[in-house]
């Protein structure tokens, strides 16, 4: 219920915000069509007899863009009939909808946000087969309270339903940051965040999250800092769990395109009724901009308390990303990522899970409302007891607006 009533706030707030500042006001309006052709070898995801099947989508488009000295208002989406060669019976509607509205002041912002997505292509090998719908939104507010401290507030909500799954997921959560320069070269951070999840067949829970960073300037290049968070599990009538974590960071910035962001410690996790687990925690995060690419790379391990359809608890999590974006042209672009996740649950009724994801696009825009993309993606799952599943997909998509 809390999350079906933030959403309709969320969406009002979309629908009133851009009224009021509708004066003055430049609009671009971009109704187009949107076509897909896409050719995967393992559509039903198994790990044995995989069936090949090719995708067609076809349907309208559009893009709003709303601006003025104040507000910046967008909204884009498509709405497409797939077409499957094989497998008729999963022809469907696929549906995408981005919408979003931001508020700039002298001292402070406000941005509002929501988006809606109908599509039966999986994410990743591990999610559920079937039609899923999303609705997601959010709220969030900045305002700079005095030359140094700085207040962020900000509250999401979502839904979540897959077809073929007898579970459904709701959830709603608010957030409050404070930012305080203690001194020239000291900064102080501090947030709590709190989430609850409504489920139609497990036990609700809940989450609750309080950090705090102190950070210190040893040069205009260089930071060092600690880093602490605590985070309590509460599933109701099921045993609740708490995860203490404290590590050192730094960040150093030795030239003016890189940057590197280092985090290491140790976390804790108590389970009621059960002994304590203990692991290290280590975050790496090295970014490369310049006027022609960008290159991030990252690598992470530590707890993490995940309530999706298909994840339900406290996992060990391992992951690593690597992302590169190269503009080649001024009409021509290409885009590789690869990332990779290995999960390892608290508890025992779970099984470890891996999880590759790898993508090469190539993107073309020869005139303004023309784009077009060919892509590759590699998905890979790969189960502790279960065979390893994979799939390739080879798509084309190609939109025009006018």
């Amino acid at each position: 219920m809390k999350a079906r009533i933030g959403l309709c706030i969320i969406s009002l707030f979309l629908v009133v915000v851009p009224c009021q500042y509708s004066r003055a006001v430049n609009l671009e309006f971009h109704p187009g069509l949107y076509t897909s052709y896409e050719y995967t070898d393992n559509y039903t995801g198994v790990a044995r007899d995989a069936v090949s099947e090719s995708i067609f989508e076809v349907g309208p488009s559009l893009a709003l863009i709303l601006s003025s000295q104040a507000l910046r208002w967008d909204l884009t989406g498509y709405l497409a009939r797939s077409v499957h060669r094989e497998f008729e019976d999963d022809d469907s509607t696929e549906v995408r909808i981005e919408t979003s509205a931001t508020i700039a002041g002298q001292i402070q912002s406000m941005t509002l946000g929501y988006a809606y997505s109908q599509s039966r292509r999986r994410e990743s090998l591990g999610d559920p087969s079937g039609i899923r719908r999303i609705h997601a939104g959010s709220v969030a507010y900045a305002r700079e309270m005095t030359q140094r401290t700085s207040l962020r507030l900000s509250t999401d909500a979502s839904r979540e339903r897959t077809d073929g799954t007898e579970e459904e997921i709701d959830s709603w959560g608010g957030q409050a940051g404070l930012s305080w320069r203690a001194s020239q070269r000291t900064t102080i951070d501090v947030t709590s965040r709190y989430v609850a999840y409504t489920y139609e067949l497990r036990e609700d829970t809940s989450t609750s999250t309080n950090s705090a960073h102190v950070s210190y300037a040893v040069n205009p290049r260089t930071s060092i800092g600690v880093f602490g968070d605590y985070v309590h599990v509460d599933r109701g009538d099921d045993p609740d769990e708490d995860i203490y974590s404290t590590s050192a960071t730094m960040r150093y910035t030795p030239y003016e395109h890189i940057s590197l962001s280092l985090r290491g410690g140790y976390s804790w996790l108590s389970l009621e009724d059960e002994d304590r687990q203990e692991t290290y925690t280590v975050g790496t995060d090295i970014a490369r901009t310049t006027d022609r690419d960008t290159v991030r790379l990252s690598f992470s391990r530590g707890y993490r308390a995940d309530f999706t359809v298909d994840r339900y608890g406290t996992y060990d999590i391992r992951e690593a990303r690597l992302a590169w974006d190269r503009r080649l042209t001024r009409t021509l672009s290409t885009s590789a990522a690869v990332s990779y996740e290995e999960s390892r649950p608290t508890f025992e009724d779970q099984e470890n899970e891996e999880d590759l994801v790898a993508g090469l696009s190539l993107l073309w825009g020869p005139l303004e409302y023309l784009d077009a993309r060919l892509s590759y993606n590699h998905l890979r799952h790969t189960y502790e007891i279960s065979d390893t599943v994979s799939e390739n997909r080879y798509r084309v998509i190609v939109e025009v607006r006018y």
